[in-house]
Order: structure tokens, then C-alpha cells, then sequence
């Protein structure tokens, strides 16, 4: 059996730049694991696995997307994570940490890129 339990992104940076304002770690959909609730954290290339919140429901994938997503943005909320730096760190792990994309501040407060 293969440990899905940690998944790299194929972006590597080796001395990422980290913008100020990302939190310690955000929810993001992981697209490696078919979109689950997945943890990173500013400067790291891995997707954690994170137990998602409700029962794993058999239903179309843009519904089950959609539901993931939400559970994401839910998690983020305990944490006190701002949707402008959930949505940069999804990009950071995605295009790298220097990366425009990863610097909240591109962000409106709904967390749409409004960028460079």
C-alpha cells in the first residue's frame, strides 16, 4: 500500500522568500489527492495530509470539490486564516514561494488575485 500521508508538489525551491503576512499554515485542496483537505506551511513543498471533517460522501466531482473546498475554508477559519492568505499559500506551494501569487497582499480580503 502507498503512504498518501505526505505528497510533494514538484515545485522545489531550494532558498524559498517568504512574503510577510502568511499564517504558520493554511487548508488548501490538495490536486495531487484528488482535491482533500491538505496542510502546508510558508516555504515547504509538501502537501500534508489533513483529516477532512465530514463523511466522505459518493457524489459528482464538482460537487465533492466544491464540499472540500469549503472544508478547507472552514479550517482556515479556526485558524484565523484570512481567505487572502489561504489563497497565497495555495499559490505559494503551486508556483513557489517568491512567487507574486504568494504574497497576500496581491489578494482582496474575499481572496481574488488582484496582483502585479
Amino acid at each position: 500500500m502507498i503512504d498518501t500521508s505526505i505528497i510533494e508538489s514538484p515545485r522545489r525551491d531550494t532558498s524559498p522568500q517568504v512574503y510577510a503576512g502568511l499564517p504558520a499554515q493554511a487548508y488548501v485542496p490538495n490536486p495531487y489527492d484528488f482535491g482533500r483537505p491538505a496542510i502546508v506551511y510558508p516555504g515547504d513543498s509538501v502537501y500534508y495530509s489533513a483529516p477532512e471533517p465530514h463523511d466522505k460522501a459518493r457524489a459528482a466531482d464538482t460537487v465533492l470539490d466544491a464540499v472540500r473546498r469549503t472544508a478547507c475554508t472552514y479550517m482556515n477559519q479556526a485558524l484565523r486564516v484570512s481567505p487572502a492568505q489561504a489563497a497565497a499559500m495555495e499559490a505559494g506551494i503551486q508556483y513557489g514561494w517568491s512567487d507574486p501569487r504568494a504574497n497576500p497582499a496581491n489578494y482582496t480580503a474575499a481572496g481574488d488575485y488582484c496582483g502585479q
